[in-house]
């Protein structure tokens, strides 16, 4: 098959490099033509044209044209493959021809959706089916009825991410080539002759477009070029990492495409955790973080092949190696991957990640203080609800508050002035108070309700939080308590409280609140 799969590649280069200076000298008096890079990184750099898609869709028709015909003089064409690759090249023209139009005159993203879906549909009838599924060491996963959306998800979904990393002067282009060396390799373990055939095709293209892609870019690939090499770089990782029995080595497929996906995963958590539509650029993808942190074009697009061959490389080796070996070399691999991935999201300077993974650890190591406050406060609750007096509802609520890690709480006025007791040792500055409406006192002009009030530490950054959740457990047993004493008005409330010249006396703060029952 080697010489089947060299003509395929030689048709595929010798076509694109032929058509691309034909594009790029039509683009020069034609509205065709886009700034370099993506939009915020090069200013002042040249216009260039985006229709690079057009020269290397071409050269995949074309070998696959030639290969089709050797076929009728005597050379060997592999099995399957005039079946597989008129069906193929209709579901990728289709992706093409609405990639086309959107280059040119824009296309509402549902349509681009609704063509993706159709070619992702094109190749399910073609046998592209992700029926079963194979992760490392040896478990097996059948997805039945699920087979049909998840192939078409991963289908759409590589297009897409494949057309979200075209930010970069060559970036697309390396990446897919990693990825096709990634998938030729696996064909030739499995004996796949026609993914091999197609790949050859995609890399004869991919190369020559790459010769006038290369920073600073003369063309880019545009919707045209990104959506239809994402969808047949989809279509031919599934392919080369199918076994004699149909079931798909998991591992060949995501670790190819591991950029894309992972940029386009970020992407999609980053505006999640913003509350921004995910279809709304931001100017913040891993490859523009790099330019935008002092990374030349050249040199992100290095870094980023590196770590796309790396895992291609880990792809192949985890996949084809003896199990013991892969076992190992899948925990070292997967160690080393977390650890950068956590590293670089702070590298990136992706906040949403630090305040996301902060907010989760905040809250699982403060569970169990939160879950204590909430038991002492039903405490409180209950012993409130006893109290015989209001001195002993003040009393009480004097006990519990730094039990709570609370400074102090106490009843009063809205407009009461009313001051931390004497034996709170603390400074002015340390406390600040928070005010919770208790009985709304109409009659009052202006409005002046009771409130328990509670005085919180600054240095506690979840104070507010905590006095938040104590006062909705208390104030309305609190309310219930002081209306059953009779002490909802005001003239009558506050001698008994005691507020109107000094504060309630307190009981130590070290004490532990008594049994009030």
């Amino acid at each position: 098959m080697l010489l089947i799969d060299l003509v395929a590649f030689t048709a595929a280069l010798a076509t694109t490099l032929a058509v691309i200076p034909i594009i790029i000298e039509y683009a020069t008096w034609r509205p065709l033509l886009n700034r370099s890079g993506e939009p915020g990184l090069e200013r002042d750099a040249p216009l260039v044209p985006r229709l690079g898609g057009i020269a290397v869709f071409a050269g995949i028709v074309v070998a696959i044209a030639v290969a089709s015909t050797l076929r009728g003089v005597g050379i060997v064409v592999p099995t399957g493959w005039t079946h597989f690759a008129p069906l193929m090249v209709a579901g990728a023209t289709v992706v093409f021809a609405l990639g086309l139009i959107d280059d040119l005159r824009g296309v509402k993203p549902l349509w681009k959706l609704a063509a993706q879906t159709v070619a992702a549909c094109a190749a399910w009838y073609a046998g592209v089916r992700i029926e079963v599924i194979v992760f490392p060491p040896s478990t097996v996963v059948d997805l039945g009825a699920l087979a049909f959306p998840v192939t078409v998800l991963w289908l759409v979904g590589v297009s897409n991410a494949l057309n979200l990393i075209d930010g970069l002067d060559g970036l697309a282009g390396t990446v897919t080539v990693i990825a096709l060396g990634c998938v030729i390799g696996a064909s030739l373990v499995l004996n796949h002759n026609g993914v091999m055939l197609l790949s050859w095709a995609m890399l004869g293209a991919t190369l020559g477009f790459l010769r006038y892609n290369w920073h600073p870019a003369r063309i880019f690939l545009g919707d045209s070029g990104s959506l239809v090499v994402g969808f047949m770089l989809a279509v031919a990782t599934v392919e080369s990492a199918r076994r004699a029995d149909g079931a798909i080595l998991s591992l060949v497929p995501i670790l190819a495409l591991a950029y894309p996906l992972l940029d386009t995963g970020v992407a999609i958590l980053r505006r999640s955790l913003r509350g921004e539509p995910l279809a709304r650029a931001d100017g913040r993808h891993i490859h523009q973080q790099f330019v935008t942190m002092g990374y030349g074009q050249t040199r992100a697009v290095g870094t980023i092949a590196i770590f796309a061959a790396a895992l291609a490389a880990l792809a192949l080796t985890v996949t084809f190696a003896r199990p013991v070996f892969s076992v190992f070399v899948a925990l070292v691999a997967l160690a080393v991957l977390m650890s950068i991935f956590a590293w670089g999201l702070r590298w990136l300077q992706y906040d949403e990640f630090t305040e996301a993974r902060a907010t989760v650890l905040s809250a699982a190591l403060r569970a169990r203080g939160v879950l204590r406050n909430k038991i002492i406060a039903r405490d409180a609750e209950r012993h409130v609800s006893r109290a015989e007096e209001i001195a002993d509802v003040e009393r009480i609520l004097a006990e519990y508050a730094p039990t709570l890690g609370l400074a102090h709480m106490q009843i009063c006025r809205e407009s009461s002035r009313r001051r931390l007791p004497e034996s709170y040792a603390g400074g002015a500055l340390d406390v600040y108070k928070v005010d919770f409406p208790i009985v709304d006192l109409g009659h009052s002009t202006p409005p002046d309700p009771i409130v328990l009030r509670i005085w919180c530490h600054t240095a506690h950054a979840l104070a507010h939080a905590s006095a938040e959740r104590v006062a909705q457990t208390l104030a309305p047993t609190i309310r219930e308590r002081l209306a059953a004493l009779q002490a909802d008005d005001v003239d009558y409330l506050l001698p008994r409280l005691r507020i109107s010249t000094a504060a309630a006396p307190v009981a130590d703060t070290h004490h532990t609140p008594g049994d009030y029952r």
